[in-house]
């Protein structure tokens, strides 16, 4: 999509056809920038929950366990976490409006199962009996060859 602006009239024309009034598009991001702000906590953070699925909770896992910075208080609350999501196959879904499990997210989810709860926690067995079921580890790292999925690199 193209933007072009007509400074003469302040109007931002798209591409496709719409138009807005420059002030309008200034006003709209004021008060996001507004909302943003109304949010921040006092050490420049914000504490939101995302809406990415087990995805972001696997990785985020993974990446604390590796630079040793995982809390021990948090893995029982992340075992819980994914047992809530943990579909009946076995499988995790990729986002959270997805129709079925994904094997790359279930691969990531199986790794992270087994760092919170070692290689006998039930969600990391379900979880790494669907990924053999479905391909296995050779499956998962041609995702990432094929696909460019990321997953991979974290296990």
């Amino acid at each position: 999509m193209t933007f072009a602006s007509a400074p003469e009239d302040g109007v931002v024309r798209r591409g496709v056809g719409g138009a807005r009034r420059a002030t309008d598009l200034d006003g709209a991001v004021e008060r996001a920038a507004a909302a943003l702000a109304a949010e921040q906590r006092t050490d420049g953070s914000w504490n939101t929950d995302t809406d990415i699925g087990p995805v972001g909770m696997a990785t985020q896992l993974l990446v604390e366990s590796l630079f040793g910075a995982l809390p021990s208080g948090d893995t029982r609350p992340a075992l819980c976490y994914f047992e809530e999501r943990q579909l009946p196959d076995g499988s995790f879904p990729a986002h959270p409006h997805a129709e079925g499990g994904s094997l790359t997210t279930t691969a990531l989810v199986w790794a992270a199962a087994e760092i919170c709860g070692g290689a006998g926690a039930p969600i990391a067995a379900r979880a790494r009996a669907f990924v053999d079921g479905h391909g296995g580890l050779p499956a998962v790292a041609r995702a990432f060859r094929e696909r460019g999925d990321m997953a991979a690199l974290y296990l």
